[in-house]
Parts: C-alpha cells; sequence; structure tokens
C-alpha cells in the first residue's frame, strides 16, 4: 500500500509490529528481520487511514538483514519455463530441493551443448536432474555435450541419431540410460559411463557402429534387449560389476564376432549363463576374466 511505501517521517504515521522478536520497523519504513517467523506491521496516518502486511523471515534471514513481505515460491510441478533460450520442466521438489528436467532445446544447430547443473528462475534455483525423452534426437550438428552433475535420468531417444557426437562422459550421479538414448549416433567413438549406471535400456546403443570398447561400471544391474545391437566394431566389453542380473535378448547381437566379455574371475562361469545365444553370444566370442 501507498502507506507502507512511504518513508517519509512524519509523527502523524505510526509504524508498529505484531512481533519485535521476528521483525522490526522504524518510523522510516525501514523493516528488520530478526528471527524465523512471521508478524504483521501496521501503520496508522490518522484515526482512519490504516494499512497492513504480513512478513514472513525464512530460515535464510538472520539478524539485521532485511526481511521481504513474500517469500518466493518455486513453480508447481509440470510447469515450464526457459532459461538460456532452453525450456526447463518442473518436477515434484523432493527434501526441499527443487528439481527440473531439461525438456526442449531453444536451437537444434549447437555444435556443443552443456547442460548446466543449476538453473535459476524468479529467484528460485532448481537442479537440473533429467534430460527428457528425445530432447536432442537427430541433432545432427552435435559434436559434444557436458552433462550436469545432478542428472540421474537420461531420457528416452535422448540423443538418438546425433551422428556427429564422437564422444560422451556419463557423469557419477546417472543410474538410469532409458531406451534408445544413443540409438543410431554412428560418430560415438568413446562412452565413459559413471559409477552409479545401474540399467541400460534397450537399444541404448544400438547402432553405434565406430564403439570398439565400452566398460560397464560395478553398478550396473542390467544390461537390456539390444544394448549394443550392431555395433559391429564393438571387440571388447567390460564388465566391472559382479551384481549383473539381466542380459536381455540380442544385447550383443551384430558386436564383432571375435568380441572378448571381460568380468570379474569369480562371475566367470555365472555370467557365462548370462551370455546365452539368445543374447547374440556366438561361439568366437569370448567370455573370460
Amino acid at each position: 500500500s501507498t502507506l507502507l511505501a512511504s518513508s517519509a517521517a512524519s509523527d502523524v504515521y505510526k509504524r508498529q509490529t505484531s512481533d519485535d522478536s521476528i521483525v522490526t520497523v522504524d518510523q522510516n519504513g525501514k523493516i528488520t528481520a530478526k528471527k524465523k517467523g512471521t508478524a504483521k506491521i501496521t501503520v496508522q496516518a490518522g484515526p482512519d487511514k490504516t494499512a497492513t502486511c504480513t512478513v514472513t523471515v525464512g530460515t535464510g534471514s538472520s539478524s539485521g538483514s532485511s526481511a521481504s513481505s513474500s517469500d518466493t515460491k518455486a513453480l508447481a510441478a509440470g510447469k515450464t519455463f526457459k532459461y538460456r533460450n532452453n525450456t526447463y520442466k518442473v518436477k515434484k521438489s523432493q527434501n526441499n530441493i527443487n528439481y527440473v528436467s531439461l525438456y526442449r532445446l531453444g536451437s537444434k544447430k549447437a555444435a556443443s551443448v552443456s547442460i548446466p547443473a543449476t538453473v535459476k528462475y524468479q529467484g528460485v534455483t532448481y537442479r537440473v536432474n533429467e534430460i527428457a525423452a528425445k530432447v536432442f534426437m537427430n541433432c545432427t550438428s552435435l559434436r559434444k555435450v557436458t552433462i550436469g552433475r545432478y542428472v540421474t535420468t537420461i531420457g528416452t531417444y535422448a540423443f538418438r541419431g546425433c551422428k556427429k557426437l564422437t564422444s560422451v562422459s556419463i557423469p557419477a550421479s546417472v543410474t538410469k540410460i532409458n531406451t534408445g538414448a544413443f540409438y543410431g549416433c554412428t560418430g560415438l567413438k568413446k562412452v565413459t559411463l559413471g559409477k552409479k549406471v545401474k540399467t541400460i535400456g534397450r537399444y541404448a546403443f544400438r547402432g553405434c557402429t565406430k564403439l570398439t570398447s565400452v566398460k560397464l561400471p560395478s553398478s550396473v544391474t542390467t544390461v537390456s534387449q539390444g544394448t549394443f545391437y550392431g555395433c559391429k566394431r564393438l571387440k571388447r566389453l567390460t564388465i566391472q560389476s559382479t551384481k549383473l542380473k539381466t542380459v536381455g535378448k540380442g544385447a550383443i547381437k551384430g558386436i564383432y564376432k571375435k568380441a572378448v566379455i571381460k568380468v570379474p574371475k569369480a562371475k566367470v562361469k555365472s555370467y557365462q549363463k548370462l551370455f546365452k545365444s539368445s543374447t547374440g553370444f556366438v561361439k568366437t566370442m569370448k567370455v573370460s576374466k
């Protein structure tokens, strides 16, 4: 209100707070936070002119700092906003941390893209923890991508058809690579998987014909149907995990016919059983320590 906004000192105006242990206000209108809580400030100008506002001091406020008359709130889950030309979609917050997914690119012509760890919109910071489905699909100019440290999920067909992408490093935060995430990335020569990846989805790397070796970290439990289907130059698959439970149909069908699958010494026999003919394993391939 006008009365609250006025800063002119006068004995006509009276400013007072309902709880000066939370917030104080002087007769020039300066509001000062004291501790967490909510209080009302009332301004009087004569017997019939009164204005009131509610001030909430959040956990970030401290003694001697200026208080705000309203808290900045995160957008509701499902809402979208733009940050540096890209569109982000708000997800459900967890443990008072706000999350978004990279939902849509402003342009698909970039040769290099860096996915930030966090983005800020209307004063609220969000962690980027997902690359949504098809975001980079058929970005034929994309050569390099840097994935932020909070991303946990790479969406379905997220990078499908990015034919000029030559290498990708999956950060330690990622636990799941979804269906067809890198399907048809025919220029992809090197993939580094983070130490927390558990599931590699169906056809995740299908048709990545320049891949020659891949190392699966100790966290991997599932190599799904067709994961490396048609990776004809894939000569070495190193499995560091002792937790592998599933190798899907056609997972290695069409890889190099004399490929070597290196596994932990204690798992040679059990993993030989996992790599049966239905996975694409042929007699000229070898599972060894």
